[in-house]
């Protein structure tokens, strides 16, 4: 890890340089804001130890123009004019820590390794943090791909959630239902599906027997093929279900043509 040490005087400089070198930290150093902007350009470091008073500025301005450079390291501000209303501005101004002189040589590392851990912990809070946006940000895509290509089937389709909600539905199911999208999202699917035709769907959505449930629906001069497939998580715990409507109108007929030709052509020998 590394440390950088601003502060005007020589022996202030020197002494914590060796007592954080002695520990094995990687130490560069400042005599006033300017040098110490100047470290900063040259790498990062992991902790700044800024003196509230240095010949061209103060700790609080170096660390604003810090901050808006984006510089990322933790702060102790450190100086022998500590009062509780420097403390209190040092801290509003995004001051991690704040070290009164004279200090020991275990209250500097105990403040390094203070605020060492509280970057770590920062780091993986962002690491975290980021992670979550990029899986939703997946989600948000994967969501727009499904709800695309469902749209774009010619087949009736409701997904139900585990709590029996619908939670999409294409054009050709909202026409079969009569009602708008608006008016179908996270409704339960028997309060959708049980009013007509379709009510001996929802004991097959509720608890169906097996993970795909195939059935004949009538509904008006349509015929459709129902289907009712349960889809499940790694663990095999049920998410929830996907109805799907087939119209078989026309394939129906054509069989039933066949059916009659065929009938015709035994009764004809």
């Amino acid at each position: 890890c590394s440390i950088l040490i601003v502060d005007d005087e020589y022996g202030v400089r020197s002494g914590i340089r060796t007592i954080l070198e002695m520990v094995g930290y990687e130490v560069g150093e400042a005599g006033d804001g300017a040098g110490a902007l100047l470290a900063l350009e040259e790498r990062d470091y992991d902790v700044a130890l800024l003196d509230y008073r240095l010949p061209d500025t103060d700790g609080l301005s170096l660390l604003q123009t810090m901050k808006q450079r984006g510089c990322d390291a933790m702060v102790c501000m450190i100086t022998a004019y500590a009062n509780i209303d420097t403390a209190i501005a040092a801290t509003r101004q995004g001051v991690d820590f704040f070290l009164p002189k004279p200090f020991s040589p275990d209250d500097l590392q105990g403040v390094i390794e203070t605020l060492l851990r509280h970057r770590r912990a920062r780091a993986d809070a962002e690491r975290l943090r980021a992670e979550h946006e990029a899986s939703l940000l997946a989600l948000a895509e994967e969501r727009t791909q499904t709800h695309s290509l469902v749209s774009s089937l010619r087949d009736a389709v409701m997904v139900v959630n585990r709590d029996g909600d619908a939670v999409l539905a294409n054009p050709p199911m909202l026409e079969l239902l009569g009602l708008g999208e608006d008016d179908v999202l996270m409704r339960p699917a028997q309060e959708l599906l049980g009013g007509g035709a379709l009510a001996p769907l929802c004991e097959q959505l509720a608890t169906p027997a097996r993970d795909r449930t195939v059935r004949q629906l009538e509904l008006g001069e349509q015929t459709y093929m129902a289907s009712i497939v349960t889809f499940r998580d790694e663990a095999g715990e049920a998410r929830g279900r996907i109805l799907t409507l087939s119209d078989i109108s026309e394939v129906r007929r054509l069989a039933m043509e066949k059916e009659r030709f065929i009938r015709t052509m035994v009764h004809e020998l």
